[in-house]
């Protein structure tokens, strides 16, 4: 039998042609080898991470409307900017999530108010999964015990600092959920 092009392409289960050669362009079916993001976002193994964060307002609804954004002070993240929140834990809602995160990381007790979006986000590492929520201070003083900055931003200084990328999408959906308020 001859080698053509037609009888060695296989196909993965979804109908993608499959690589094995080991240059990085294989000559017998003229594909490439799937991205490490392709990869990632595949694999049913990569590390899932489901978080949640708050949207911290002060002023809500007037033209002085500010939100409180943290810079991260550890990990491969540090000095990226955030808004507060962290892990879920297990059998944890969301809401109660971001009020046990928001005392350990802020020392204050917050009143989650309602729903902006949820961020599913894939870095190299992981997959993210987001669910924000708008918060207000009900107690304590802001005192950052994990984070190395913080800043109130009104909406139109949200640009001025470097946010992590799924905090990226976050403040796009803050910045709409504003214009359609107005």
């Amino acid at each position: 039998m001859q080698r053509t092009k037609k009888n060695l392409r296989m196909k993965m289960p979804d109908g993608r042609p499959s690589w094995n050669c080991a240059d990085r362009h294989c000559t017998i079916c003229n594909s490439f080898p799937p991205t490490p993001r392709e990869l990632f976002s595949t694999f049913p193994f990569m590390k899932r991470i489901e978080v949640v964060a708050g949207i911290i307002r002060d002023g809500a609804g007037t033209p002085s409307e500010k939100v409180f954004a943290t810079q991260r002070g550890y990990g491969d993240f540090k000095d990226g900017w955030e808004f507060p929140g962290g892990k879920m834990e297990p059998d944890e809602s969301p809401q109660q999530a971001l009020i046990r995160e928001l005392k350990e990381e802020l020392s204050i007790d917050v009143q989650v108010g309602d729903f902006l979006c949820t961020v599913k986000y894939d870095y190299p590492a992981f997959h993210l999964t987001m669910h924000c929520f708008f918060c207000s201070v009900v107690g304590g003083k802001l005192t950052l015990l994990e984070h190395e900055a913080a800043r109130w931003l009104d909406m139109s200084e949200l640009h001025s600092v470097d946010w992590l990328p799924a905090d990226v999408e976050v403040v796009a959906a803050l910045l709409k959920q504003q214009l359609h308020t107005k």
